[in-house]
């Protein structure tokens, strides 16, 4: 299995110990994290672009955010997400995620501690889910703006 982690883990020997012994798992990772784990790869040393990882990856773990709950919607890419603390768009984000994608919700103190294995089971056993949804929002942005200029 592959996921692409974006951030939150505790610099500990234990919770790195954690990740390490996942043996059949295969972690992608952008800077700032520079890990030295046999599973972990940066992508920041690879040419590959930020959204075909997205793309390709078996689920990513994260914290909800516009940007990457977009990405995961558009490739029906699975969510291991956790809570973000007060973001005010968080509730549309997570309900964004539980209506279209296989999804599980990992408690922020397992996220930090490396105590990844239970989520990871959960969304192994949920089929992939391509969401039917408008991917064409820029042009309907650019419709509506020059719609306005002509008048």
């Amino acid at each position: 299995m592959s996921f692409l982690w974006l951030r939150g883990v505790e610099r500990s020997s234990t919770a790195f110990r954690r990740l390490e012994q996942m043996k059949n798992v295969l972690f992608a990772v952008k800077e700032p994290l520079q890990l030295k784990l046999p599973n972990v790869r940066s992508m920041d040393a690879l040419d590959l672009s930020y959204v075909d990882v997205v793309a390709a990856a078996d689920g990513v773990i994260t914290k909800p955010g516009y940007g990457i709950v977009s990405d995961c919607l558009a490739h029906g890419t699975p969510i291991i997400y956790t809570d973000r603390g007060p973001f005010r768009e968080y509730d549309i984000l997570v309900a964004a995620i539980q209506e279209h994608l296989a999804h599980a919700f990992m408690p922020p103190e397992d996220l930090y501690a490396g105590r990844w294995e239970k989520a990871m089971r959960e969304l192994e056993g949920l089929p992939r889910r391509l969401p039917h949804l408008a991917l064409d929002g820029g042009t309907v942005c650019a419709r509506r703006i020059l719609r306005f200029l002509s008048t």
